[in-house]
């Protein structure tokens, strides 16, 4: 039986052989024959096709994929590239048909809302305290949300939903410790 017929995978293929047989069999004149003629060609391409053009074709293609590949930069994340240096990461354009949240295109389609399974109700008026501090423009309006983070970080902790809490100071000059 004979063997398949391999794919060309190599860079030894048929026509690279048939050149490298024809450059072996070539004495040194018909090699420089060969050599000038091409030479001419070569003059020959560059006045019709001029190098500046090619130069700016080289230009653009280079940063179309520059481009092609920041735009995907997002879904593969690399640490040794500094992305601070590239500003632009495209235009959130695309919208979702089940909550209309505005995605990046080529974005994974149902991450805001998983499909329409989960539906977020519209938020209610804060009461009123807690209203006139966030929209009001009096002077306790503006000291509250000025300091609101450090209102969070004051109440974080009350979500443990401790029963017992223990305060242990065994000594005057070592800081509290209270355990939950």
């Amino acid at each position: 039986m004979p063997r398949a017929r391999r794919p060309n995978i190599g860079r030894r293929t048929r026509n690279a052989n048939q050149v490298a047989l024809l450059r072996r069999s070539q004495t040194a004149d018909e090699r420089a024959q060969a050599n000038a003629s091409q030479c001419e060609r070569n003059a020959q391409n560059r006045s019709v096709d001029p190098v500046p053009v090619l130069t700016l074709a080289r230009r653009s293609r280079i940063r179309r994929a520059v481009l092609a590949e920041m735009l995907r930069a997002a879904f593969n994340y690399n640490s040794q590239i500094d992305y601070s240096m590239y500003g632009y990461i495209g235009i959130m354009d695309a919208t979702f048909p089940h909550c209309d949240a505005a995605n990046f295109p080529g974005e994974t389609p149902g991450m805001c809302c998983a499909n329409g399974k989960v539906r977020l109700p519209t938020l209610e008026t804060p009461p009123e305290p807690l209203y006139s501090f966030i929209f009001g423009t009096s002077q306790t309006s503006k000291q509250f949300l000025s300091h609101i983070q450090q209102y969070n970080s004051a109440f974080q902790m009350t979500s443990f939903g401790a029963t017992k809490i223990i305060i242990d100071r065994p000594q005057q000059d070592c800081p509290m410790f209270i355990s939950i």
